[in-house]
């Protein structure tokens, strides 16, 4: 008898349907975390990125006001008077205000359209970039108050730096630097058959007499007036700005930087004391505390605050 080929029982493996549940159970867990990690970067990166824009945008804007206020007074300092009705940035007062050659400041300003509630503003007098010397024949004459040149290109670019529009503040310096004088011009007169630019002769008439006599060889220049304000009212942006207009210039404000939400200064007076009001004491301050606040929304997270402080001297303060 033939042995018989033994019998083999064969059966065919695979998942049941609860081992197939586990596994997609399984998967969807690791894929939902792997799901959630990248969603959580995502959100950090957004984060990051606002708050470095943040950042950014507060560091321009301080480099910029530090660097206007540690100019102030240039070449500006020796005349000591104050200027009245001249140029309006004052919010606080109707029409045009004072000024000194230094810093004036206002504190906590509120219920002033488009400037923030329980905002600062500063105003800086300096010498501007526009500058050069009287050439011959040109002249102010103490007591007068008449300017004579043969140019209003002061720097020699081919541009006129002074009229009576939007460049209506110069300065004149003795060339030993022992005075000088702000000067605001009312008109602006052409010698007969000149035109702008010509070197045939330009007088100037200013709002007030010079107090001496300035001649060739004396430094001419235009003035810069800058003003510094938070806005809370541009329609062109839904944050606050920080804004910066240069009056000697004929600038309106310019943004400067966006979601800045509060600015305020502080005064470092020449015999040591700080204060957080400068008037009546302008003539003291040595130097300039600047705090800036920005904030910013990130969708998802809410609002991300970041401030930024400096405090800078004066170069041209005399003690």
């Amino acid at each position: 008898m033939k042995n018989q080929l033994p019998l083999h029982s064969y059966s065919s493996s695979g998942f049941t349907l609860i081992e197939l549940l586990i596994s997609i159970a399984i998967t969807g867990i690791v894929a939902g975390t792997i799901i959630n990690m990248f969603i959580n970067h995502q959100n950090s990166y957004r984060v990051q990125l606002q708050v470095a824009g943040l950042h950014q945008n507060l560091r321009a804007a301080m480099n910029l006001i530090s660097e206007d206020i540690r100019k102030s007074g240039h070449y500006t300092f020796l005349d000591g008077r104050i200027h009245r009705r001249y140029v309006d940035w004052n919010p606080e007062e109707s029409g045009y205000d004072s000024f000194r050659h230094s810093v004036y400041g206002v504190n906590n300003i509120t219920g002033q359209e488009r400037y923030g509630d329980n905002t600062d503003s500063i105003m800086i007098v300096k010498s501007g970039d526009d500058r050069g010397h009287l050439q011959p024949g040109a002249y102010a004459g103490k007591g007068s108050n008449v300017l004579n040149l043969s140019d209003l290109d002061l720097d020699g670019d081919g541009d006129d730096d002074l009229n009576s529009g939007g460049r209506s503040f110069g300065i004149l310096v003795k060339s030993d630097l022992s005075g000088a004088h702000i000067f605001k011009i009312n008109s602006v007169n052409l010698a007969s058959g000149s035109s702008s630019g010509s070197t045939s002769g330009t007088s100037l008439t200013v709002a007030e007499n010079f107090p001496e006599h300035y001649s060739a060889g004396d430094v001419i220049a235009r003035v810069d007036i800058i003003v510094y304000r938070i806005d809370t009212g541009n329609t062109s942006f839904d944050v606050p700005v920080l804004e910066r207009k240069n009056a000697g210039c004929g600038n309106t404000f310019q943004v400067v930087a966006e979601d800045i939400t509060n600015l305020q200064f502080n005064y470092l007076l020449k015999d040591g004391r700080l204060t957080e009001e400068p008037s009546g004491v302008e003539a003291m301050i040595v130097g300039v505390s600047i705090k800036l606040e920005g904030k910013v929304n990130v969708p998802g997270t809410g609002i991300k605050k970041r401030y930024l402080e400096n405090m800078v001297g004066i170069r041209n303060t005399v003690l």
